[in-house]
């Protein structure tokens, strides 16, 4: 089990999935925004977006993306559209 976030108890399984949990009610309703986020994005984004295999309002399940997290050394890369 990861607790690497403030909202989540994370559990990464085989290293290869995802499964996230929110802690409160506020961390479900970002987990919300972030499911809209996902749908939106999802296949037109420069960076990796994790493509949800389940989800509901108490928890999201996802393939673990292999990426650097979103720095200001990578992002200054993006162009303005992307």
């Amino acid at each position: 089990i990861f607790d690497k976030t403030w909202g989540n108890i994370v559990i990464e399984i085989n290293k290869e999935f995802i499964r996230r949990f929110p802690k409160s009610e506020e961390s479900k309703q970002l987990l919300k925004k972030e499911v809209a986020f996902y749908s939106q994005f999802s296949g037109k984004s420069p960076i990796p977006i994790p493509e949800l295999l389940q989800y509901d309002e108490d928890y999201l399940f996802y393939r673990k993306i292999n990426w650097e997290a979103i720095n200001p050394k990578n992002f200054n890369t993006f162009s303005t559209s992307e």
